[in-house]
């Protein structure tokens, strides 16, 4: 009888590996969206770090120069932003000092000593969640790299004092709050008609446009710059609200320009307005208040206001220190 040869199978078939290939992409499927929460989720943790220490640095630099630093002008006799003024106070001295001490004349000698250290990156500035970031810097209209940010300073907390400015309470009151590296898009309004702005958040960047700058706000691009035409453009890392007098953008009655002054969420490209302060994020924006707290604060919130049409919304509400019109503790934000 001819002995029977018995061969062992190796390897798998076609069946059992595509059984194999298919566990494999469910377990990806489950995985990956869980990565993603845990990114996003690490990404707001350290942008909320960012925010608490850049709301603490502003409180001891009012403690150690009696007041908080302005949006852009002189303070410690060096002129610059208010992100300029706090690099002494978030471990970033050498770049402050790269700035000489008698720079607080907006001549030309200042604006390259000034651009020179408004091109450094500084970590703290950025948010990992904004993806406009880029490699750190990016190019201004006057064709010089600047270092961009991701979070934007309260104009209306310029050159305050604890807690004498602010009537309405610290926890009450913002002080920093997220805006995009890059933020270009259309505005209207009363006073600019429709138009399309080019615009951002450099930390450095003076507060100046080109189209038509604020009265008696000093800065170097309108002294000492020919600018080509240009679409008009905003970069400065600054909150600007209808109550600060900047009616040459809000138009000419505050009260109602409120309403357009909103957040934005996660605003799509082309279609983001730089004046104003804008998340990442499709639900939040991450805030710093003026006694040094970070919160996260719904989007939904600034959709609710009084029965009263006069009112103001929730966000001008956090935004004015002094505005007499706190909503008390039960404000739901």
């Amino acid at each position: 009888m001819a002995r029977q040869i018995l061969r062992r199978r190796s390897g798998f078939t076609l069946i059992e590996l595509l059984v194999v290939i298919a566990i494999i992409a469910v377990l990806i499927g489950l995985t990956v969206p869980a990565i993603q929460k845990v990114r996003v989720l690490a990404n707001r943790t350290k942008t909320q770090s960012n925010l608490k220490q850049l709301s603490l640095a502003a409180i001891h630099a009012q403690e150690a120069r009696k007041k908080l630093p302005p949006s852009y002008d002189v303070y410690a006799g060096k002129l610059g932003s208010a992100f300029f003024h706090l690099l002494p106070f978030v471990e970033e001295e050498t770049i402050w000092n790269d700035l000489p001490p008698n720079s607080t004349n907006p001549g030309a000698p200042v604006v390259a000593d000034y651009v020179l250290v408004a091109s450094r990156k500084v970590a703290i500035f950025q948010s990992p969640s904004d993806s406009s970031v880029g490699d750190g810097t990016a190019v201004a209209p006057d064709g010089k790299s600047y270092g961009v940010g991701s979070f934007a300073w309260n104009d209306l907390c310029s050159g305050n004092r604890f807690p004498d400015s602010f009537a309405d309470g610290t926890s009450k009151t913002i002080m920093f709050t997220e805006k995009l590296a890059v933020c270009n898009g259309p505005l209207t309004n009363s006073a600019a008609g429709s138009t399309s702005y080019i615009g951002g958040n450099f930390w450095a960047f003076p507060m100046v446009t080109n189209t038509s700058p604020p009265p008696n706000v000093p800065g170097p691009l309108p002294q000492t710059l020919a600018l080509p035409p240009l679409p008009p453009f905003y970069y400065a890392p600054v909150i600007l609200t209808p109550q600060n007098n900047y009616n040459f953008i809000f138009g000419a009655t505050p009260a109602a320009a409120w309403a357009t002054a909103e957040p934005q969420a996660r605003p799509q490209i082309g279609m983001c307005d730089p004046f104003h302060a804008s998340a990442p994020l499709t639900d939040t924006i991450q805030v710093a208040m003026a006694d040094g707290s970070v919160k996260a604060v719904s989007l939904t919130v600034f959709n609710k206001v009084s029965q009263d049409p006069s009112a103001r919304s929730i966000w001008s509400t956090l935004l004015t220190p002094a505005g007499r019109d706190n909503r008390g503790e039960d404000t739901d934000y």
